[in-house]
């Protein structure tokens, strides 16, 4: 039996305790109630780390991870209630000595995965809060940087670093109640473009199982995608969603965005009790301080629900109505395209909104848009029968002026922006003469999607516009096709019909359609 008497200032709070000092620790089966239950607890598996005692002090070792996490539960919940002591000011200051005991790492000087891992394990036992996100965040940088899969390292390395990465995952989510907003946002949004990243590189969908091209993905793509480890109805990051849901009121604006939009890269929408979801508890917290939104924030709010396909027409209203009163002039290319896109990709008409965020557009200088912005703005207003003539003058001048030819535009955007003029009813003739240009001199127009060539050749039909070169041009595409199944039917006969409009005869075309049809 060992005595220990301690008596230890901790940020002015004075801790004292004298008792014996056992060879086990018994935790006990429900959270502290007193912080001064907490700290002692915590205190006596201090003492035996520091007195020396190899047996204590191995004791200690494994069990002080627990014994912290269970009193800064305490301190950081439970605290501040009435039917505690506790004040807290002195709660804050009892959280402070716990985060003293942990160890704080330094990410940011890892130039690879595999040294953050390492500095990783060798702390592994008494990591702080804050170092999970840390973590995450880095590898995420990591692994975006890296572009490669997993040659230069052999079998039993690539097993090693799997089997680290599990472990560090692991104990990621089973610590998910110890996390502040700010770090929980943040560990989820990491482990989300994570996600994304090994979609992109392994071509793969949450639905990936184990072969012979996943073998040669880095492993903690593996974990992540192989064998549905994200499906929603097993999804094996449950528990930090349901931390984040237990404290969603605690959540400032930026945190719930990322929170949100972190979950639609995941494509995640967990269900709970009486069939409420996360989005519907995080749109009912977000209507809350909608107002403390800045442009950031509610660009990746709205994009969120709107790639998801949830609707929630009285946070969409809160957001328009915000819009419209807020400074514009604050909010970038993105947040202008991300914002209109989701109100017209979830059919959410917003007049006054629409109205305020064109007569912006229209006043800026938009080479600082991309393409997809442009394409997406315009697509978007003529989705939702938005009428803005001078938004759309200040968009079509900006492409035909800003830009030699349209390399850097997608199929896609070429696409929607010619759709959309036709659609509005804009004339612009020099936008089509070089879309128009730009297509007739293209390599091979197999890039564009069947659904692309259709809106196109429709949208110059609709807009009165020939153009014989890129009419022809593809024709000949359609008619080299040895089969049109990747055709809709619906987009075979607009074909057909624009070609009429505008008296362009292609024989070549037809008679593949006719054999189709046969």
């Amino acid at each position: 039996m060992f005595f220990f008497t301690s008596a230890k200032r901790v940020s002015g709070l004075q801790i004292s305790w004298q008792g014996p000092l056992k060879s086990t620790f018994a935790l006990p089966s429900q959270p502290y109630r007193s912080s001064s239950a907490a700290l002692t607890t915590a205190q006596r598996a201090l003492a035996a780390r520091t007195s020396g005692d190899q047996t204590l002090t191995r004791h200690s070792n494994n069990i002080n991870s627990k014994l912290l996490l269970t009193g800064y539960n305490c301190i950081s919940q439970r605290c501040t209630s009435t039917s505690f002591h506790s004040s807290p000011k002195i709660a804050a200051r009892s959280r402070k000595w716990f985060y003293k005991q942990q160890t704080f790492l330094n990410t940011k000087d890892c130039s690879s995965v595999e040294q953050v891992v390492q500095l990783t394990m060798e702390n592994i036992k008494k990591l702080a809060p804050g170092n999970y996100c840390a973590i995450w965040v880095r590898i995420s940088e990591l692994l975006q940087k890296e572009h490669r899969v997993v040659h230069d390292t052999t079998f039993v390395e690539n097993q090693k670093l799997e089997q680290e990465l599990k472990r560090i995952l692991y104990k990621t989510i089973r610590s998910a109640d110890m996390f502040s907003p700010k770090h929980l946002s943040g560990i989820i949004l990491a482990l989300a473009k994570i996600v994304r990243h090994g979609r992109r590189v392994g071509r793969i969908d949450s639905g990936m199982r184990d072969n012979e091209s996943s073998t040669l993905l880095h492993p903690l793509y593996r974990i992540l995608l192989g064998d549905n480890s994200i499906n929603q109805d097993d999804n094996m990051l449950l528990p930090l969603f349901e931390a984040a849901n237990n404290r969603l009121q605690k959540f400032e604006p930026r945190y719930l965005s990322n929170l949100s939009y972190a979950c639609a890269l995941l494509r995640a929408n967990p269900t709970y009790d009486s069939g409420i979801t996360l989005f519907d508890n995080i749109a009912s917290e977000a209507i809350k301080q909608i107002d403390k939104y800045n442009g950031q924030d509610v660009s990746n709010m709205v994009w969120a629900f709107a790639t998801l396909s949830i609707q929630h027409s009285e946070l969409f209203k809160a957001v328009g109505d915000t819009v419209v009163h807020t400074n514009l002039k604050r909010f970038q290319p993105q947040d202008f395209s991300n914002i209109v896109w989701s109100f017209a990709t979830l059919h959410e008409d917003h007049p006054l909104m629409f109205q305020s965020v064109g007569d912006e557009i229209a006043a800026l200088d938009l080479r600082g848009f991309k393409p997809q912005e442009l394409s997406n703005t315009v697509w978007s207003f003529a989705t939702v029968n938005a009428d803005h003539p001078a938004m759309f003058q200040k968009v079509g001048d900006t492409i035909v002026g800003n830009y030699v030819d349209l390399k850097k535009f997608t199929p896609q955007n070429i696409s929607n922006i010619v759709w959309a003029f036709a659609t509005a009813h804009e004339q612009h003739l020099h936008l089509f003469k070089k879309v128009g240009v730009t297509i007739a001199e293209h390599d091979d127009l197999k890039a564009f999607s069947p659904q692309a060539l259709s809106n196109i050749v429709s949208a110059f039909s609709s807009a009165g516009v020939v153009h014989l070169k890129m009419f022809d041009k593809i024709g000949n595409t359609i008619a080299e096709y040895e089969d049109l199944k990747s055709f809709k039917p619906q987009e075979i006969s607009s074909v057909v019909r624009a070609f009429e409009t505008v008296n362009v005869d292609h024989p070549g075309m037809l008679q593949r359609i006719n054999a189709h049809g046969t």
